[in-house]
């Protein structure tokens, strides 16, 4: 595929006369399944979200309206990538958007960045709609992308100012937060008994989301749906794997969200990754690849001491729920700045 990158939209794009896929990438099969028959357009089959939105979009297409859209971006090793989708737990599918390597490398596009722009319909054998036209990285021009510092080479220092989690949490969670005083930029670990540790990950997420100063990330792996419910309904950008997700699939969103995070330190974000559990990680890592329990705690280290604070002004700090003791864990302590028995 041969696409071209511009700064801005195009003049009709300027008048209005498109339409922008992020008003119903949200929606639900019922509610996309009526919004396909009040347009007049038939039914995909078999009727899943993403078929269902596919056809949306070619029907918009066809009627002579650019579209428009974005999502988060995951590079692939043959240097191309897919624009997934969050409120679908940036599960790859065939609504997902398509952007070539040319793209890639003119805008320093990174996986974990969010791209918007003109999209075009398949073509030929293709399934995907592509990216035409970028307009925005992470909400700034796409030549601007290049001039930002890998997470890896920014400076750390050490953490000095104070997570407020503020009257949000109640006063249960206000106690739990001047006893331990999480800082910006520092490493917790929540264990103990399985319901109260989710239960304390959740409350420390839904304070966090409420303020305006911090950008709330949360991965759930290996729960009951119900749980994942709870998470989102309280949570900024939350990505869920419940128990019926593959290993492989929990893998790759513990390797995405990690890489949203880090892109949004380098814009100078203060960020808090909040993760439950960390041993359904390492279950699936050791499920995924011949590696060892003890190798894949090493790897679960490498998420958990992520955290750090940074010169630039932006920050990651992890709180990773354990809902399973293995004496193998003990490794991980010497990385933390906190560990909460519940």
């Amino acid at each position: 595929m041969t696409e071209s990158t511009l700064d801005s939209r195009d003049d009709e794009d300027q008048r209005g006369a498109f339409f922008d896929v992020t008003a119903i990438q949200h929606l639900s099969v019922i509610d996309l399944q009526t919004r396909l028959q009040g347009a007049g357009w038939d039914k995909p089959e078999p009727p899943t979200r993403a078929k269902m939105l596919l056809a949306l979009l070619r029907g918009h297409a066809a009627s002579g309206r650019s579209i428009v859209g974005g999502g988060i971006l995951e590079i692939l090793p043959d240097g191309f990538g897919f624009l997934r989708n969050p409120s679908k737990d940036l599960v790859p599918d065939v609504d997902d958007f398509y952007v070539s390597p040319s793209q890639v490398q003119r805008c320093s596009l990174r996986t974990g960045d969010m791209v918007r722009g003109t999209l075009r319909p398949p073509r030929g054998h293709e399934a995907n709609f592509a990216m035409l036209k970028i307009h925005d990285v992470e909400g700034t021009v796409p030549h601007k992308a290049g001039e930002r510092l890998l997470f890896e080479e920014l400076t750390a220092r050490s953490p000095h100012e104070p997570l407020r989690l503020g009257k949000a949490g109640g006063k249960d969670l206000r106690e739990f937060n001047r006893r331990h005083g999480l800082l910006l930029g520092q490493r917790m670990l929540l264990r103990g008994d399985a319901e109260q540790v989710t239960h304390l990950a959740q409350g420390i997420q839904r304070a966090a989301t409420k303020s305006s100063a911090i950008r709330t990330l949360t991965l759930v792996l290996d729960h009951r749906p119900e749980a994942g419910a709870h998470y989102r309904d309280g949570g900024e950008f939350v990505v869920v794997c419940d128990d019926m997700t593959t290993p492989e699939s929990q893998t790759r969103a513990m390797r995405l969200v990690l890489e949203r995070a880090k892109r949004l330190v380098e814009r100078g974000s203060h960020v808090l990754l909040v993760i439950d559990a960390l041993d359904a990680y390492v279950r699936a890592l050791e499920a995924t690849s011949s590696t060892n329990r003890q190798h894949a705690i090493a790897t679960a280290k490498c998420v958990l001491a992520s955290a750090r604070a940074t010169e630039g002004g932006g920050s990651l700090t992890t709180v990773c729920a354990l809902r399973t003791e293995y004496p193998s864990f003990d490794a991980l302590r010497p990385s933390l700045d906190h560990e909460v028995v519940v």
